[in-house]
């Protein structure tokens, strides 16, 4: 099962709308997560809280999946730790630093804990218009030809992911740019490279 999570800068949420009457957001990457669920003109809203003993998002999974097969089958991957290697190594599982074990999707892809394809928390839908990990300046570009700033982050000492997670729940996501920004950057950050 994969779930189109679609993050807000301005607002710093997420928002997964399964239909016009259900829909999940979350302000801290999934650790909290509101369902919103209306019949008629009365709509509820439950908290759903990750804790250390207990996920109830996984049990939530599971009730999505049952109640709206279009979704697809949650079929998560539950492996003993110490088994977890052996598994990736015997199944060829190209990404062997990230264990699938919240399910793998259609085409083959790593599902992240909210149901997110790898592709797009790598960013996979738009192409490298200038990367400098020297001067932590990475700008991209979308298919509409609008320009996105990935932003630096100093705990992981490399550029963040796409949207935020569990892990990083503060991730601001991409910046979008204008065109002078994107050659102001570039020249700020050749300049940088030369000093």
């Amino acid at each position: 099962m994969e779930l189109n999570w679609t993050h807000n800068r301005e607002l710093q949420e997420l928002k997964c709308f399964i239909n016009d009457r259900l829909w999940y957001t979350t302000n801290n990457g999934g650790n909290t997560i509101i369902k919103t669920y209306c019949e008629g003109v009365i709509c509820n809203q439950t908290t759903i809280q990750l804790t250390m003993d207990h996920d109830p998002w996984n049990d939530e999974k599971f009730w999505l999946s049952g109640n709206y097969p279009e979704l697809g089958q949650y079929a998560p991957n539950d492996i003993a730790d110490e088994l977890q290697d052996q598994w990736m190594v015997k199944n060829n599982w190209p990404e062997l630093d990230a264990m699938p074990l919240f399910g793998i999707s259609s085409n083959g892809e790593y599902l992240d804990r909210l149901q997110r394809t790898a592709s797009v928390q790598e960013g996979l839908d738009m192409t490298d218009h200038y990367q400098s990990e020297l001067t932590k300046t990475w700008i991209e570009k979308d298919s509409d030809g609008n320009f996105f700033k990935r932003e630096w982050s100093d705990e992981n000492n490399s550029f963040y992911n796409i949207q935020p997670c569990c892990v990083f729940p503060t991730n601001p996501g991409r910046t979008p740019l204008s065109d002078t920004d994107v050659n102001r950057l570039i020249s700020l950050s050749e300049m940088g490279q030369r000093s």
